[in-house]
């Protein structure tokens, strides 16, 4: 009887909509997510990926941002520690 259900549902089922590229593409290109309601994450693998990856890429060095930020002062700071040691860097 279950099986039943699942043979005829709808094939559109077995897709989904990422937001990031606006692509449908099967349930398989998503990442698990136990809190959603469908169990997927909202965006794709792909771009999962990217938005991770966007994420960590070199902070923001705005007086504002590093002022606040330990991160954005260590990379500033080791940046003008290279280019003071090393006349190659800068």
């Amino acid at each position: 009887m279950l099986n039943e259900l699942f043979d005829s549902a709808d094939p559109a089922a077995d897709c989904k909509t990422c937001p990031g590229c606006e692509n449908q593409l099967p349930r398989e290109q998503f990442h698990r997510d136990g809190s959603r309601r469908d169990g997927l994450d909202v965006y794709c693998v792909r771009c999962a990926s990217m938005r991770y990856r966007g994420a960590r890429a070199t902070p923001d060095l705005s007086p504002e941002r590093i002022a606040s930020n330990a991160r954005a002062r260590r990379v500033l700071e080791d940046r003008r520690y290279l280019a003071q040691s090393d006349p190659l860097f800068s």
